[in-house]
């Protein structure tokens, strides 16, 4: 996830849904009460918003929705996309990282010998996962499972 989506879905998680919920138990509380609830609009509003967002986090820390990728992760990511072939423009896309970020990674990962990079007959470059590099993301795999449960 770029920055750009990842700050957009913070803004909707703690933002837009809260209150879209809030409005929506001021709508149905004025309904039921006929109208008194709209003398009390702003404290109705942030005991709602309030609830929505400590709902949101809670669902946030138990699914993980929003964490960053630490280095091992971003690594798998690479050497997955890799497995196949892929250029450079593919491995920003499906990774979901950044130029600058996917060119640390590559340089990297090229210099420890986990991918290679080979030349097409059109010119361009694609980057292909080493045995080394297979042995690797299957053994980061295995530690992820096992951390898992």
């Amino acid at each position: 996830m770029t920055g750009v989506q990842s700050g957009l879905c913070g803004f909707v998680y703690f933002c837009c849904i809260p209150v879209v919920l809030a409005l929506l138990a001021l709508f149905l509380g004025s309904l039921c009460e006929g109208f008194r609830v709209v003398e009390k609009f702003p404290q109705v509003l942030l005991v709602f918003f309030l609830i929505s967002m400590c709902i949101l986090l809670a669902i946030r820390l138990v699914i993980g929705v929003g964490r960053r990728r630490g280095e091992v992760e971003i690594l798998m990511d690479v050497l997955s996309v890799c497995l196949k072939g892929a250029r450079v423009t593919h491995l920003m896309y499906r990774a979901n990282l950044s130029y600058s970020t996917l060119r640390r990674y590559l340089i990297q990962a090229l210099d420890k010998g986990l991918i290679s990079n080979v030349r097409n007959s059109d010119n361009s470059v694609v980057y292909r996962t080493t045995e080394k590099g297979k042995l690797l993301l299957y053994k980061l795999k295995e530690v992820k499972s096992a951390l898992r449960g």
